[in-house]
């Protein structure tokens, strides 16, 4: 099983894309600073594509490392 890890340095590709675009689900997991949800922060984000035909890589997001462009 591949583990894609996400940070400031990766270029997700338009092979990446197509792997969620074609996905018949997707399989989310966060890791956290801790357990309250007012103060603690979500550190890492993974998604797994589904896919039909079988396995798929994990995408591991360092949110800590990654700058975002929009308000969410």
């Amino acid at each position: 099983m591949d583990v894609c890890r996400i940070n400031h340095t990766y270029e997700f590709t338009d092979q990446h894309k197509a792997l969620f675009e074609s996905a018949v689900s997707l399989s989310i997991d966060t890791e956290t600073t801790g357990l309250n949800p007012r103060e603690c922060k979500v550190r890492l984000l993974q998604i797994k594509p589904n896919l039909k035909t079988g396995e798929s890589p994990i995408f591991v997001f360092d949110l800590f490392s990654l700058s975002f462009d929009c308000a969410l």
